[in-house]
């Protein structure tokens, strides 16, 4: 039986799914557009934050019922420890990262993307939509919301063994640390609002809009600080707590984490060159589609994409989340790039 909580994420999916599918045939056929649409974007969105409000409580609350909240919550652990089992896991962290990104899209639904025009809003839907879904996807393949017992069962603990399983067995004691309710939440607020830029690049190679600059700058910026954050506090935590002898050990997370910082910093001075004389405008969109793709391949490391290990990763994702991790690292880099080449050499022709 599914969980009413999971039939909450399979809504938001079909939604999505509806979002893209007439975002894209608004596109194609302008005189069939159907004004709606941002609506279902925006109710499909909601019922998603909604279902990780769901997840968040059985999360704080320790719930014993839902393996996820078994497996790394504790009713003894400070509201700190608690809050922290939230993005503890794989589950939990893609369902928050998942979570800022819908709230992001739903801010630019209401204030921004309705000043361009409606084939700009158009593309920036269906990529925003897909990219949405493919988190979702993941989500349906982890099964945040799936019962202990259901998942005791799955692994072959029989009941009598299953009572001597700790709750909380899964966290790791490095994790429990006052630093850990600040420094994931942080990094991922950072990635969330890069998913903005992304879609604003693909929807310029569409449709060579001239209102890009503005909501692409403001996300970036956002995006910056929080990545800077993440990573110093990152820093310090390990300086205090990890043992690594210093602020620095280029464990290989934290080595991929820095390189979508480092893009993010060359793309805000671009930004701000092209909002005051026109240059980079080229350059500044590539480097959006870069960093997108490298935070996306940091969160391939991290979900085991390569074999190492460290305090940053979960271990080797399945198959399947593997495979739409790359193909969101690949696609928007090979389409974003084939439309950015393709509106140079328009320019370049006259």
């Amino acid at each position: 039986m599914i969980e009413l909580e999971s039939l909450l994420i399979i809504a938001t999916f079909v939604g999505l799914l509806v979002v893209s599918s007439i975002s894209i045939r608004n596109y194609f056929y302008p005189e069939k557009y159907v004004g709606w649409v941002w609506k279902l974007n925006v109710f499909s969105l909601t019922i998603f934050v909604i279902s990780f409000l769901i997840f968040a409580y059985y999360c704080v609350t320790a719930n014993p019922d839902v393996f996820y909240s078994f497996a790394y919550g504790d009713p003894e652990y400070p509201w700190y420890y608690a809050l922290s089992t939230i993005w503890a896991g794989e589950q939990g962290s893609i369902y928050f990262w998942t979570t800022l990104i819908a709230i992001s899209i739903v801010v630019v639904e209401i204030f921004q993307i309705k000043n361009t025009s409606k084939k700009t809003q158009d593309i920036f839907r269906a990529t925003v939509s897909l990219i949405t879904l493919g988190f979702i996807l993941i989500l349906l393949i982890e099964s945040p919301f799936q019962p202990t017992e259901e998942m005791l069962a799955l692994n072959n603990i029989p009941g009598e063994e299953a009572d001597y399983i700790e709750q909380g067995f899964a966290m790791s004691p490095i994790l429990l640390n006052p630093w850990m309710a600040i420094h994931p939440p942080i990094i991922f607020v950072g990635y969330a609002f890069f998913t903005i830029p992304i879609a604003i690049s693909l929807s310029y190679g569409f449709t060579y809009t001239d209102k890009w600059n503005k909501i692409s700058l403001v996300w970036s910026r956002l995006g910056w600080l929080f990545l800077t954050l993440g990573i110093a506090i990152g820093a310090y935590w390990a300086y205090l707590t990890l043992g690594w002898g210093g602020y620095w050990a280029w464990d290989p997370v934290e080595s991929a984490s820095l390189l979508p910082w480092l893009t993010s910093t060359a793309l805000l001075h671009m930004l701000w060159m092209n909002k005051n004389n026109g240059r980079y405008e080229y350059l500044s969109h590539m480097f959006i589609i870069i960093t997108f793709s490298l935070i996306m391949f940091t969160t391939f490391v991290t979900r085991g994409g390569l074999p190492i290990e460290g305090p940053h990763t979960w271990g080797a994702a399945v198959g399947p989340v593997q495979a739409i991790l790359l193909s969101m690292i690949t696609i928007p880099l090979v389409i974003g790039t084939y439309l950015i080449w393709k509106k140079q050499k328009k320019d370049q022709s006259g």
